[in-house]
């Protein structure tokens, strides 16, 4: 009851009520393409190891509208849900809000609920974003926690499914309202190759989404989906966003190339440099070199890194909590002393890959259908590659922050310290037992003993 006072609070003190469009005349959809996913025991997965790679498919649901516009809009709402995580885009813009003169952006969206109950809306101003004569809405849509592995068949892997509602008004006073329908077009692929909470996202630059491009032949109307008979209602408590005012750059980059023995089982890494400080990620990682980086905090979100590299070379980012410490088996190690420790995940894989398209300017990416829990990131690239900057950046519920603490005693400042950082990172859209591994879900049994203080 206290963090449901306190999220509504900070939802209403944020002034970003907006009403919700009704969604009576629309109609959940999905795509005819889209095979449903099965797990036999999604539960009982093979340990994580550096042998188990994401591997691209055509899972991720792309629906398209083509409006046009007699002539300009001076106000447009869009109400929008989904079983599954979803974006929208306006024109190939991604749709956000505009708060304090800054688009910021909802994230993995609708969030976790019990789906059989219920899923949230989320209502946009788009007036920004539409212009007279031809206008496209896109959604893209992947498994999230609908049918997921993290959702371990409780909804029955079904198909993803979005709806959605469009008011526009005309400066010439015409009302135009839009709904989702069988006259929507629907497809698979597009630059999110595969998406999954649990193993990570597969994001090819060289691919634009199907919405984005006239030429694209391989739409097909929509289908009404019937499985879901839950409540849709707006969401009310405070949205997962991007923390900007905890965003980390790394204190440390270690590059290293193959191993060397240490008389342990895996050896030791064979460092080829290390680096200290600001901008110390700001480097040209070779075909066959490993770049580990601290951020010396451990963290929930994702990478958001800008390199330049040669079209098709792939980057691959693992997650880590902790290095291996002496590269012993005994020591429950997975590798070579000074590398990734990561089969604590067990079965999520939790790392990106990244395919470059090869823009000569640079290409920054982060993820948008995952998330990580790391306070290591260990990247590969199979191309010689030029680093500018990868940040961590942190999400969560964007609850706000009234109180410190600080005291003259250093190790009671850590541990405060620690308890802010575990809340922050295990607050995201609903209270979870752990947010990096083959778990992250909603454990109220366990926040009932934490509430007096997150409150």
């Amino acid at each position: 009851a206290q963090i449901c006072a306190l999220s509504i609070f900070a939802y209403i003190s944020g002034g970003i009520f907006m009403k919700a469009l009704s969604l009576s005349r629309a109609s959940w959809i999905s795509c005819p393409k889209q095979e449903t996913a099965s797990f036999e025991n999604p539960w009982i997965q093979e340990k994580n190891n550096r042998s188990l790679h994401i591997v691209p498919d055509d899972s991720t649901v792309c629906f398209k509208k083509e409006v046009f516009l007699n002539s300009s809009p001076e106000n447009a709402l869009v109400t929008i849900s989904a079983l599954g995580i979803f974006d929208l885009f306006v024109n190939g813009v991604r749709v956000g809000r505009v708060e304090n003169g800054k688009t910021v952006y909802d994230e993995l969206k609708p969030g976790c609920t019990d789906y059989r109950k219920r899923v949230l809306s989320f209502t946009y101003d788009v007036s920004s974003l539409l212009k007279e004569g031809k206008n496209t809405f896109g959604i893209v849509l992947t498994r999230g926690w609908w049918s997921g592995r993290i959702s371990f068949g409780w909804y029955n892997f079904k198909k993803v499914a979005a709806i959605a509602a469009f008011e526009i008004y005309l400066a010439d006073g015409e009302k135009i309202s839009i709904n989702t329908d069988t006259s929507w077009e629907s497809t698979l692929g597009g630059p999110v190759r595969r998406a999954d909470i649990y193993d990570g996202e597969y994001f090819d630059a060289r691919i634009e989404y199907p919405f984005n491009c006239d030429g694209y032949k391989s739409w097909e109307s929509c289908e009404i989906f019937d499985g879901f008979d839950g409540e849709i209602s707006p969401a009310e408590a405070p949205f997962i966003r991007v923390r900007d005012f905890l965003t980390r750059t790394p204190f440390s980059a270690v590059v290293y190339e193959g191993t060397k023995d240490n008389g342990s089982d895996y050896g030791e890494i064979n460092t080829v440099f290390t680096k200290v400080g600001a901008s110390c990620e700001k480097l040209t990682l070779r075909k066959g070199q490993t770049l580990v980086l601290d951020y010396r905090q451990n963290l929930v979100g994702r990478p958001h890194f800008k390199i330049k590299a040669p079209a098709g070379v792939m980057t691959e980012i693992y997650c880590a909590e902790l290095l291996n410490d002496s590269g012993l088996k005994s020591r429950a190690n997975d590798g070579p002393k000074g590398s990734a420790y990561i089969e604590n995940y067990r079965s999520a894989l939790a790392r990106t890959v990244y395919i470059s398209k090869g823009d000569e300017n640079g290409e920054e990416y982060f993820p948008t259908h995952t998330f990580f829990g790391f306070r290591y990131l260990e990247i590969t690239c199979d191309g010689d590659t030029q680093i500018d900057f990868v940040k961590a950046e942190v999400i969560g519920s964007e609850i706000e922050e009234i109180s410190t603490f600080e005291c003259s005693n250093e190790e009671v400042n850590r541990l405060y310290s620690n308890i802010l950082w575990g809340q922050r990172g295990n607050y995201l859209s609903v209270p979870t037992d752990c947010p990096q591994r083959d778990e992250r879900l909603g454990w109220t049994g366990d926040t009932q003993v934490f509430c007096g203080a997150a409150a």
